[in-house]
């Protein structure tokens, strides 16, 4: 066995970019559900006599899950694969690290905010992620760089993913004017950034690059299609639609309703007509929830449907499916396994889709609170396996003995 692969397990969450934001991700994948399940009980069944000094729970459930969830997966993902995309050397440790350690303390003193109830605690773990993903941005942004000084050519899936993690950034500011500074309208923006940044932007740039190419590797007779005008048209979009969502716009609806029909067209393309193996199927299934969820926005417009309902399908739907298929892929593939996709990530990627459905049925029935209880549950319980088999991978040697 190669030396470098062995250590201890704080010694291997240095030795890959994925490693430590990954299993943060999955700690923080496993502490939110558990905390807003455990808020909803004590709310409408039997009281659990939880802490009630900030009433965090009221007004910070969306927005610090937006956040909390997507962060360190993303951070991880981007970190490892970046370099790659570019034809550049894996991040060495002194690079990835500086990002990676403050979300992680961020994400243990987030966790000790919201089941203690304390607002201090929660601005200081805010200020940490917001520092951690700010590094992550320079960091990105260095890559890129080296990229563009070599090749003197831009890397538009680079410039894409850059932008919506700088939406992010922005966001997570605003998220931590609002909780710090009591500023009201930033609790809404902070959403409205996330949404679009760190899921619609980060994600569907991810797609457009991953889903083409993986199918054209294991399906027979595929045709890769991914031209950059796809993100052409999509930025204009985004942009625009942030714009009138936040401004209130009637355009609105247009403007979602354009959205889907060019996410509707990606899919479309990207999707082989054959059978394809489990770590595509999720890839393009997660996907699929895109377009629904700018449908929904577009009815929200015209028909007596809630808003809260497309962001769901977008962060549950979307995010949460394409973040298991996303993480699987690099858990699998950096820790020396086959790339396919072991039955624990069924078992998540198949609760995703439940709890997902669930919440959208809530979002449906004014919020019926069985229906969240039932969403909370079936998120925190079918990721319950998939996040401790990731977490021992993370923590442990390649199974190939390599470093890494």
């Amino acid at each position: 066995m190669n030396h470098a692969a062995k250590g201890s397990p704080f010694r291997l969450l240095g030795a890959a970019p994925h490693r430590l934001p990954f299993l943060t991700g999955v700690f923080n994948l496993l502490m939110l559900p558990l905390w807003w399940l455990a808020r909803l009980a004590d709310a409408h069944w039997f009281p659990l006599g939880l802490p009630q000094d900030d009433a965090l729970h009221a007004t910070l459930h969306g927005p610090v899950t937006v956040y909390a969830l997507f962060m360190p997966f993303i951070l991880g993902f981007l970190a490892t694969v970046f370099p790659r995309w570019m034809g550049l050397d894996d991040l060495p440790s002194r690079r990835f690290l500086p990002a990676a350690i403050p979300m992680m303390l961020g994400s243990l003193l987030l966790a000790a905010a919201l089941w203690s109830d304390q607002l201090a605690l929660l601005n200081a773990a805010l200020a940490l992620m917001l520092a951690g993903w700010g590094i992550g941005a320079v960091l990105l942004a260095s890559v890129l760089l080296a990229h563009c000084k070599s090749t003197r050519k831009p890397h538009w899936h680079g410039l894409s993913a850059l932008a919506g993690w700088l939406l992010a950034l922005a966001g997570l500011a605003l998220l931590l004017v609002f909780t710090a500074g009591e500023w009201a309208p930033g609790r809404a923006a902070s959403i409205l950034l996330g949404t679009h940044g760190l899921t619609a932007a980060i994600f569907v740039t991810v797609c457009h690059r991953m889903i083409p190419f993986f199918a054209d590797n294991v399906v027979a007779g595929y045709v890769s299609w991914r031209p950059y005008w796809l993100l052409g048209l999509f930025w204009p979009l985004l942009l625009a639609d942030i714009v009138a969502t936040h401004c209130g716009s009637p355009l609105r609806g247009l403007i979602a309703a354009a959205m889907t029909l060019l996410l509707l067209m990606m899919l479309w393309r990207w999707t082989p007509r054959r059978p394809v193996p489990g770590l595509l199927m999720v890839l393009l299934w997660g996907f699929a929830w895109a377009p629904v969820s700018f449908l929904l926005a577009a009815l929200a417009t015209v028909a007596p449907v809630p808003p809260i309902a497309a962001i769901h399908a977008l962060l549950l739907g979307m995010g949460a499916s394409l973040l298991v298929a996303m993480v699987t892929r690099v858990t699998q593939g950096h820790s020396g396994r086959p790339l396919t996709m072991p039955a624990v990530a069924w078992l998540a990627f198949g609760a995703v889709q439940t709890a997902a459905l669930a919440r959208l049925g809530a979002a449906l029935s004014f919020e019926h609170p069985l229906l969240l209880l039932i969403a909370a549950l079936l998120l925190a319980l079918g990721a319950l396996p998939w996040a401790l088999r990731g977490g021992a991978i993370y923590l442990g040697p390649r199974k190939d003995g390599r470093s890494g």
